[in-house]
């Protein structure tokens, strides 16, 4: 059972989460990642959903397996689980107030990026807050869209994409929009795309690695990069161990002389293997990402 799921249940998810949300609005940071890491220790000893598609990635990639593994597995329920706690206590709250929680390391080069006036496509995963990431930009100001999977047209889709959409964010359906996202990119704005989850080889994925393993990935990032002359340009985000958050901004990702779609993808897997590689307890290993 996923996340999401609980919105398959009639009435559900209407009846639990909006009360739920307010009440987390109200709560002070430190007592949600304290929060955090109760339904972390839960999920991991007592409901271990996903578990073993997370320890099985983490065995898989070699970044570690056995007791090492299994603490490392624990550790990054518990950050999904703040994380997704941090994203309602945020929707609940002032736009401007995101802005505050996340500061940026070397914005200069999204500024030299951005005054190219092609456009700009920010590269991320499901690393840190990615939420926080886009929300807090969103809300001061940056044109930005993102490219997000629809979870239903259940409570917790509705949560997630209306609180987004409080701080500003254009938002285009996983799939669909292909003409207004062409059209945003010509426009000089930004598009945000985390590009680390599977995707088929019917769907136009290529076979690429990821922390060293075959992947099948997504080509959006290096296919409008090459058709628009977009810059592309890396963001990650990671949480400190006081429960802070920085965003930092990586050099463009120049296309080479005679550069294919292929081979651009396989150079975002690369820096997104680095950043994983540096803090592998904040990534969505319950993903099945190379099944």
């Amino acid at each position: 059972m996923r996340f999401s799921d609980v919105s398959t249940v009639p009435g559900l998810a209407d009846r639990l989460l909006e009360p739920l949300a307010t009440r987390l609005g109200k709560a002070q940071l430190p007592t949600l990642r304290r929060l955090g890491a109760i339904l972390g220790w839960i999920w991991f000893h007592l409901v271990p959903i996903r578990r073993r598609t997370l320890l099985c990635n983490l065995a898989l990639t070699g970044i570690a397996v056995g007791k090492p593994a299994r603490r490392l597995a624990y550790k990054s329920l518990t950050h999904l689980c703040t994380t997704a706690l941090e994203t309602i206590w945020l929707g609940q709250g002032q736009p401007a107030c995101a802005a505050s929680l996340l500061p940026i390391e070397h914005l200069e080069r999204y500024e030299a990026a951005a005054q190219l006036g092609k456009g700009v496509i920010a590269v991320t995963a499901h690393l840190g807050n990615f939420d926080l990431l886009a929300c807090s930009q969103a809300a001061q100001g940056i044109p930005l869209a993102i490219v997000s999977r629809d979870l239903g047209r259940g409570a917790v889709s509705r949560l997630w994409m209306s609180s987004r959409r409080r701080f500003g964010l254009t938002i285009f359906e996983h799939g669909k929009h292909s003409r207004q996202v062409l059209a945003w990119l010509r426009a000089g704005k930004v598009l945000g795309l985390t590009v680390d989850q599977r995707q088929a080889p019917n769907r136009a994925g290529v076979l690429v690695p990821l922390l060293g393993v075959p992947a099948w990935t997504g080509t959006s990032a290096a296919r409008l990069a090459l058709r628009t002359g977009a810059c592309l340009l890396p963001v990650s985000t990671h949480r400190h161990n006081d429960g802070t958050h920085t965003a930092t901004v990586h050099p463009p990702l120049e296309p080479r002389e005679g550069e294919t779609v292929e081979s651009l993808t396989a150079r975002i897997n690369d820096v997104l293997s680095e950043w994983i590689a540096k803090t592998p307890e904040q990534w969505l290993w319950i993903h099945r990402r190379w099944s």
